[in-house]
């Protein structure tokens, strides 16, 4: 199993641009996504999850490997709509200590949009049984509620958290997973989109 650092409790919220997070030295984002997708998984297992009050703020995400070709084509037709637009990233924030919700951040014609809202709560993975910090779209109203997409969280390290997500049908059961890379906090929770690149 591929070793990970263990989780902090340092989770201070900087403001920072697109390319600034890109740069910066400590986003793992180009390290993990060298990693096959059963390496992902083997790592996954291996890391705990952030607690719900100190998960907060805006984070920027990258997409990581796929099982197959399948799984390849939903995870770019899923980040790349026409709209909401492109997706880089996600915001949380809490309402107590054990849940809160968030939105999933999309660019489209130098706007950030926040939509496909989610609720957060502690819980247990449906890919190992052990603890994750689940994020669950049921309760809202948009398309990815409708399709049952669930979204479990565990952290690398203070910057870095592996992202595993799936669809659940009923009869059908879940759907293969998906991977991706989270980045941050890099800026404050919002509720309202702004002009990319502006870094506040």
């Amino acid at each position: 199993m591929h070793d990970a650092t263990q989780p902090t409790d340092s989770m201070a919220v900087k403001s920072v641009s697109i390319d600034a997070a890109l740069a910066a030295a400590d986003n793992r984002g180009a390290e993990f996504s060298r990693y096959s997708h059963p390496e992902l998984l083997d790592i996954f297992g291996g890391l705990a999850p952030p607690s719900v009050s100190d998960f907060q703020g805006e984070f920027f995400g990258r997409t990581l490997a796929s099982i197959d070709t399948v799984g390849a084509v939903v995870t770019w037709a899923s980040t790349h709509l026409p709209l909401p637009g492109r997706w880089f990233g996600k915001g949380f924030t809490a309402t107590g200590e054990h849940g809160g919700h968030g939105y999933n951040r999309f660019s489209f014609l130098g706007l950030e949009s926040h939509t496909m809202r989610f609720d957060t709560r502690l819980d247990r993975s449906s890919i190992d049984d052990k603890p994750i910090l689940l994020m669950d779209y049921g309760p809202k109203a948009n398309p990815l509620a409708y399709l049952r997409a669930r979204d479990e969280i565990r952290q690398i390290d203070d910057m870095n958290y592996l992202l595993c997500g799936y669809f659940t049908w009923p009869l059908i059961g879940r759907s293969q997973v998906f991977t991706y890379h989270l980045y941050g906090p890099v800026g404050p929770f919002e509720h309202a989109g702004r002009l990319l690149g502006s870094g506040t």
